[in-house]
């Protein structure tokens, strides 16, 4: 079964080049979260080498009921982000769902930013295709 860790420090999961922002998890039933550790992120240590011993989780598509008390509004559970969730718990969540499934994260329809535009000064960013 592919670790967390290992799927963090993996480049081929990395959205973009140019920045750390890693696919999100596809588990084998369906379940899906983004989990992130950089230099960005709220994770320990706050690199973007690992391995991590706390990552930042984000909009699982189910509530993930025994990371809650890390959520920043556990109000809204599917949208929200989970900060220091220690690696170990999200390795559980992740192994109950059936691990992570590769072949999934190699098929999902990312269309990635292509350009970012600040057109007229203001501040306002504006962006050709969709984060996903």
């Amino acid at each position: 079964m592919i670790k967390v860790n290992d799927y963090l420090m993996d480049p081929s999961n990395k959205l973009y080049d140019r920045t750390p922002t890693i696919r999100r998890i596809v588990c084998r039933d369906g379940f899906t979260l983004s989990v992130q550790a950089n230099q960005f992120a709220y994770c320990s240590p706050r690199s973007n080498d690992g391995p991590w011993t706390q990552v930042e989780v984000g909009y699982p598509s189910a509530p993930p009921e025994f990371i809650m008390e890390f959520a920043d509004e556990a109000d809204y559970p599917t949208d929200t982000i989970y900060a220091f969730v220690p690696i170990d718990y999200v390795q559980e969540l992740v192994d109950l769902h059936g691990g992570i499934t590769i072949d999934a994260n190699r098929t999902l329809s990312f269309d990635p930013v292509t350009t970012v535009y600040d057109n007229d000064g203001d501040g306002v960013f504006t962006t050709s295709g969709n984060i996903g």
